[in-house]
């Protein structure tokens, strides 16, 4: 991970929607998590395509909704945000 993955990780929103991410049961498409990590639709958008860019997510389109899936190296890294939420909280 590149100097300016680790920044953009040091960021709670992109974290807290990693580890969202990660939850089997959790609805994964961009209003869903904009409202379940209490940020702007704009905002979770921007975050979408970030962790799209560096290879943590992959989308896909059915219907209107665009869904977002964790790539296996981006459930390595949620796992590891989850882990590091818990042992902070």
């Amino acid at each position: 991970m590149d100097e300016s993955e680790q920044e953009f990780f040091l960021h709670t929103k992109p974290a807290k929607m990693m580890v969202r991410l990660a939850d089997p049961s959790a609805e994964n498409y961009a209003s869903a998590l904009s409202s379940n990590i209490d940020c702007t639709y704009s905002h979770a958008v921007r975050i979408i395509q970030k962790l799209e860019e560096i290879g943590l997510i992959e989308t896909r389109k059915k219907g209107r909704k665009k869904y977002i899936e964790l790539t296996s190296r981006g459930q390595d890294v949620a796992h590891a945000l989850n882990d590091l939420m818990k042992l902070l909280d």
